[in-house]
């Protein structure tokens, strides 16, 4: 599942009882402070799917060019693409399993597989875990058991709502925005929750 979730299961008493998780949401806030320089300074394109839906040829020559080695005769072509964009049969067009990890393939699968993994560091599993022991902090008896729960329940639909906006919002500002835009949130409020 994720790393957040087995950290804490530890069977010392110190680690339950500690304060520990202030380290376990700083951590997150540190990758993803990474991860938001990178995006920012090193992958500073977007898919080629974004720049041909808005037109802008010339960035999709780049990306294509960073994807493809230039010796490759595999490289998609932009009518490719296009029909790729449009609402036809796409099983014709689909790699085998042992396609994927050959040459055209293997570069964006590799950077789709590191993607994933890296938003498995985002912290959202520690929020879950210690959102009682977090959102209580400051409260006592049965006030701090409903802030704990309302502030449980807010942070699941700050979830939800994050990936409709995204879904919402992808085609108008690039997934590469959308994901800036979600790192700086990101380190934002892993640094405010881990100073509560």
């Amino acid at each position: 599942m994720s790393i957040g979730f087995a950290v804490p299961y530890a069977e010392e008493e110190e680690a339950l009882t500690t304060e520990i998780w202030r380290l376990i949401l700083g951590f997150p806030m540190i990758l993803a402070f990474i991860q938001l320089v990178l995006f920012t300074f090193v992958f500073t394109l977007d898919t080629p799917k974004y720049y041909l839906l808005q037109g802008d040829h010339e960035n999709y020559s780049k990306v294509m060019g960073k994807i493809y080695l230039q010796s490759e005769q595999a490289i998609p072509s932009k009518g490719l693409l296009d029909t790729s964009c449009s609402k036809v049969d796409e099983k014709s067009n689909e790699p085998t399993w042992s396609e994927l990890f050959k040459s055209p393939n293997l570069k964006p699968l590799i950077v789709g597989l590191l993607i994933g993994v890296f938003h498995q560091t985002t912290g959202i599993s520690s929020v879950t875990f210690f959102s009682n022991e977090i959102f209580s902090k400051g409260f006592t008896g049965t006030e701090a058991e409903f802030i704990a729960r309302v502030g449980t329940f807010g942070s699941g639909i700050a979830a939800v709502l994050s990936v409709i906006f995204a879904m919402v919002f992808v085609k108008s500002f690039g997934r590469k925005t959308i994901l800036i835009a979600g790192e700086i949130a990101m380190c934002i409020l892993l640094a405010l929750l881990s100073n509560c």
